[in-house]
């Protein structure tokens, strides 16, 4: 059973190194969201750094990654423009509750979703996962 498990998490392990899709999250661009400068706001107590990617339906009605959609983000006055995959730095404005919004766009389709700060596992708002559908399409 112990060459079992050792053999499994090698083969994880080589996976993870593999030219596949980014598991680890390591070589994800990064986009950092910054101060609009029309409102006056405090300085964050820190930055949150979660991943966001997008989503269209399957043929089987699952969700399938679909990297490449270019998401309006936003959290308070602080903005960006991030293509998705794409690690963001995005400042923790707590104890204030303010959702981050995200709007994605790639070709036919759209999507919106509004993310509550929550601890998560890069901080509040993580993981970010925005599902798009077909422009027209009932959401």
């Amino acid at each position: 059973m112990k060459g079992i498990c050792l053999g499994l998490a090698t083969v994880g392990l080589l996976a993870a190194c593999s030219n596949g899709p980014d598991v680890l999250n390591r070589n994800l661009p990064i986009v950092a969201l910054a101060d609009s400068g029309e409102e006056i706001v405090a300085p964050p107590i820190n930055f949150a750094r979660p991943v966001i990617r997008s989503y269209v339906p399957g043929e089987a009605g699952e969700w399938v990654l679909a990297p490449g959609a270019q998401c309006d983000v936003a959290v308070g006055p602080y903005t960006a423009v991030a293509t998705t995959p794409s690690r963001l730095v995005v400042p923790d404005l707590r104890p204030a509750s303010i959702p981050l919004v995200a709007t994605c766009t790639m070709g036919e389709f759209a999507g919106r979703a509004e993310f509550e700060s929550i601890e998560g596992f890069d901080g509040p708002y993580a993981p970010l996962a925005v599902g798009m559908l077909q422009s027209g399409a009932a959401q």
